[in-house]
């Protein structure tokens, strides 16, 4: 039992038990010398083990016989640091979440394509790529690709097996962004910024040495580099990139870098930021 519990975080439910040769009795037993504790119905801990967020997620799943999905999901296969309070999963249509648990439960009910559930450590979670398009977060998605958790071709065609599931618009719309040049757009949409609030004075792709800044204030020695997802950036286009801003701080340039989601997503901290560079 030992064994088992440390394997699952320290959590064991009445089949763990059953398996590990203790029948209702011996629970009993354990329960009332104080050696196992009822954490809720068929949810149990051996006194002493150090409960952990991946416990409580653990513990969260068996109570609403739920797939961990969303936040949760994210946080079980290492795309999110910490677990929010709140635990997030797929349950069954018949199934009613115990309101006396003692989690904070947001579950929802619906029917999972088997090819979206996995199975990491004796926990069932959606998989890498149906998390990222329910979360619809840039650097989420970004941080897949990137590490290779996921790719465009995956996210496609688990888009397409809920083409009709419109809790997935988001996800679809960024998908969209990803598969496209999202540095030239990323650029485009920077541009639209300055001339919609009148910001003058720059240029586009400004020479600079052996290099090309994105746009230039060239009186002002301000560069402005964009930044695309990351997923885009080759090792040689990373290194590259560092020259030219070394070489930009020694000629006295003051550089602005600005990523893809917050011109998309903060553009009037963009501007904000810019003019206070200006000025």
């Amino acid at each position: 039992m030992h064994r088992l519990s440390t394997e699952q975080d320290g959590i064991l439910s009445t089949a763990d038990l059953r398996a590990c040769g203790l029948d209702a009795r011996a629970v009993r037993r354990r329960l009332d010398a104080g050696t196992l504790i009822r954490l809720h119905r068929g949810v149990y801990t051996p006194t002493g083990h150090r409960l952990t967020e991946h416990s409580r997620l653990r513990a969260g799943m068996l109570v609403a016989a739920g797939i961990a999905d969303r936040s949760s999901a994210a946080f079980w296969h290492g795309l999110r640091r910490d677990l929010p309070p709140f635990l997030e999963a797929t349950v069954p249509r018949n199934h009613r979440v115990p309101a006396s648990n003692p989690f904070t439960m947001h579950p929802r009910r619906r029917r999972l394509d088997g090819a979206d559930i996995v199975s990491i450590r004796g926990l069932l979670t959606t998989s890498v790529a149906l998390t990222v398009l329910e979360l619809a977060d840039v650097h989420t998605l970004d941080d897949a690709l990137r590490t290779r958790r996921t790719t465009l071709a995956e996210l496609a065609t688990t888009a397409g097996r809920y083409r009709h599931c419109h809790g997935l618009a988001a996800g679809r719309t960024l998908l969209a962004s990803a598969n496209g040049d999202t540095h030239s757009e990323a650029e485009r949409r920077f541009r639209a910024l300055l001339r919609a609030a009148g910001i003058s004075g720059w240029h586009q792709q400004h020479r600079f040495e052996r290099w090309w800044i994105d746009v230039a204030f060239p009186g002002r020695r301000i560069a402005i580099e964009i930044d695309g997802w990351a997923y885009h950036r080759s090792h040689e286009r990373f290194a590259n990139d560092a020259e030219k801003h070394t070489r930009l701080a020694l000629a006295g340039w003051t550089l602005l870098r600005f990523t893809w989601q917050q011109i998309t997503e903060q553009p009037a901290e963009v501007v904000r930021t810019l003019a206070r560079a200006l000025n």
